[in-house]
């Protein structure tokens, strides 16, 4: 069985990889451009460790233009037909990117999954994280504080990716 979101967010590897995303994504913010982050989440079965595949950076963003990425499809598992008892096995679990601050912009913004976030991870039948700000309601306003607090949401596609 593959972990759910909650087992997830609760790894102290998945905390290290997804927050240093969240940093770089903070850190990237100028008064005319800003990103997301984004990458794919292993578990190694050899090591029995979350780990963070390639880091895709979403495209460049001003004024008060939506930031998006666009992560590829679920990896192939490595190796593409594991024996379920074959340890070393790398398994995709979950997809994660982040979404941008608002401190630049004119206008405010939704905060957690949008509905391609969501239509996407059903797609690829994994849950995603994302990283972006908590906010009065699900918005936060323009000009909100860059360093203001932020959690991990869960994307409405899967709980958890199927067993193969």
């Amino acid at each position: 069985m593959f972990p759910r979101f909650e087992q997830l967010t609760n790894k102290a590897e998945v905390v290290s990889m997804t927050d240093a995303a969240w940093a770089a994504t903070l850190a990237d913010c100028t008064p005319t451009n800003w990103m997301e982050r984004g990458f794919w989440i292993w578990l190694n079965t050899e090591t029995d460790l979350y780990e963070s595949g390639q880091m895709v950076l979403g495209f460049p963003s001003s004024g008060n233009e939506q930031a998006g990425i666009l992560l590829p499809p679920r990896p192939l598992d490595n190796p593409h037909s594991p024996i379920p008892t074959d340890s070393g096995a790398c398994y995709p679990v979950a997809s994660f990117h982040t979404h941008p601050p608002a401190y630049y912009q004119t206008v405010g913004r939704d905060v957690g999954p949008s509905i391609a976030d969501e239509r996407v991870d059903a797609t690829n039948q994994v849950p995603g994280l994302v990283y972006d700000y908590i906010g009065w309601g699900n918005y936060i306003d323009a000009g909100h504080p860059i360093n203001a607090p932020a959690r991990i949401y869960q994307s409405l596609g899967l709980g958890q990716r199927p067993t193969p």
